[in-house]
């Protein structure tokens, strides 16, 4: 009998380390994203995004289903951008495009600083588009510009803005690499 139990108690310990083995390979937190040509990186990828572009100045991330990009920009240094004069001129230019609409602009605090988005949307080819964008200082240099953009189909904006601003918030500048002891 006893050996039943002892065996009855090993099966379970063992499917106990599988199943906990199993589930911390499922949630395991997504890997950093390092752009070093923008000097940013996402500390994580927040859902829905799953798809990255990560090539010199170019950095997208893509949604599951193929709905959604989000793009980032720096702009060159020493420009020492007005934030809010920057979203507006940009909220202007929705109105310039077929069917243009600007939504607002609105400003956010984040945690390097304050920053403005824009919102608008579009007739696009075949369908109606939206964009929210994201002006800030880049979190390492203060006299340039950093846009992200998230491009989407128009009526989402709810939802959308809160995904971009989940992306926003894992935006870091790297860190520096150490230099390999000789």
């Amino acid at each position: 009998m006893h050996a039943r139990t002892a065996l009855l108690c090993s099966a379970l310990a063992l499917a106990a380390t599988l199943a906990c083995n199993r589930s911390a390979e499922e949630t395991a937190p997504p890997a950093a994203v390092v752009n070093e040509a923008l000097n940013l990186s996402l500390s994580a990828m927040p859902a829905p995004f799953d798809g990255v572009i990560n090539e010199g100045e170019t950095l997208e991330l893509t949604t599951a289903d193929g709905s959604g990009r989000v793009a980032f920009r720096v702009g060159p240094a020493s420009q020492y951008p007005n934030l809010k004069e920057v979203a507006e001129q940009y909220g202007r230019a929705f109105e310039e495009r077929p069917s243009g609409e600007y939504h607002g602009s609105l400003e956010l605090g984040t945690h390097w600083g304050s920053a403005y988005y824009s919102r608008g949307s579009w007739q696009g080819e075949g369908a109606r588009r939206e964009e929210t964008r994201i002006f800030a200082l880049h979190p390492e240099a203060t006299d340039r510009l950093l846009e992200v953009s998230y491009l989407y189909p128009a009526g989402e904006g709810q939802e959308r803005v809160q995904q971009l601003f989940a992306v926003v918030a894992e935006v870091v500048v790297p860190e520096p690499v150490p230099a390999a002891e000789e």
